[in-house]
């Protein structure tokens, strides 16, 4: 048995996943990365899109997608339906550095997490026909992975990324620099990085970013060091790789950490929100698992307007 696929079969998460994608139609599929591209999608129109329906407004909606002149007629919000014509290009920026190799409250390495959030969304373009870049980006190099397969040649391929070892530290804004020069401003871009990667900067970087492109953040929020938790005698720093010592667990120096995560997470969220793009923030790849099948969900009841 390899060892990627002995790794899949530890992997809770990653069962779920597998299991997940036959189960995904393609107009389900669609519509769900709808959702997730923002508002970045709705301003395709006449551009590798083509009129498919209208239907009534659920929430979840972009409310670019209403039809005014339909509302006005049936007297309740209506959305027009825009089928996509046309492949495009995602283009995944995974956070390498050493501070990934960090824990989270879950107990996993940060790197996990992140990597399988984008085994999620791997899939769902994929299945939409994409063509998908997978970027690695530390401070030493960014490098762009040769990927021309299916699901399985990149569930490989992470895994291989998973394994590398972690010599050098993160470069969220040489990563972020490099997201802002792709030049398709229709591609859209998956970035994978831990929760203290936000600084004041990158805020800002993110913000100009995205004005030109639909974005989701995959956002892995890291174990609070100061925090006792059931993992806690098993967790290493994530650039020493030490053994966290038990006289750092203090309440209050945790508590000051997550209030400043909190107010941090909350920019990060008011962001994106602002300019119509996607947060998945969690603490577990469960906790990710469960907010992706929530989006798709929202998909689903979408959907269920059409039947």
């Amino acid at each position: 048995m390899d060892t990627v696929h002995t790794a899949s079969l530890s992997d809770p998460t990653r069962r779920k996943i597998e299991a997940l994608g036959p189960r995904l139609s393609l107009p389900l599929v669609r519509r769900a990365m709808g959702i997730v591209e923002g508002e970045h999608h709705s301003r395709r129109r006449g551009s590798g899109y083509e009129f498919m329906d209208l239907r009534p407004y659920v929430i979840g909606d972009e409310s670019r997608s209403i039809d005014w002149k339909a509302t006005a007629r049936a007297g309740e919000p209506i959305v027009s339906l825009k089928e996509r014509t046309s492949t495009s290009n995602v283009w995944v920026l995974i956070d390498s550095g050493r501070q990934l190799t960090g824990h989270t409250a879950s107990g996993e390495r940060q790197i996990d997490v992140a990597l399988n959030a984008v085994r999620m969304f791997t899939m769902l373009s994929l299945k939409r026909a994409d063509n998908v870049n997978f970027i690695i980006g530390n401070a030493h190099s960014i490098t762009r992975m040769p990927f021309t397969g299916g699901y399985r040649e990149a569930d490989s391929l992470l895994d291989q990324i998973a394994q590398q070892p972690a010599k050098y530290d993160s470069n969220w804004p040489a990563l972020m620099d490099y997201a802002r020069h792709i030049q398709d401003k229709y591609a859209l871009i998956i970035m994978a990085t831990s929760d203290t990667s936000w600084t004041k900067d990158t805020l800002e970087h993110l913000g100009v970013l995205t004005q030109t492109h639909p974005v989701v953040v995959l956002n892995v929020a890291a174990l609070n060091p100061f925090e006792h938790s059931e993992y806690f005698s098993m967790v290493r720093d994530g650039v020493s790789h030490r053994h966290i010592p038990a006289f750092l667990s203090d309440e209050s120096l945790a508590q000051e950490v997550t209030i400043q995560r909190k107010l941090t997470a909350d920019e990060l969220t008011r962001r994106l929100n602002t300019k119509g793009a996607s947060l998945f923030s969690a603490k577990s790849s469960e906790d990710m698992f469960h907010e992706f099948v929530h989006r798709i969900s929202l998909a689903h009841i979408s959907s269920s307007f059409l039947q």
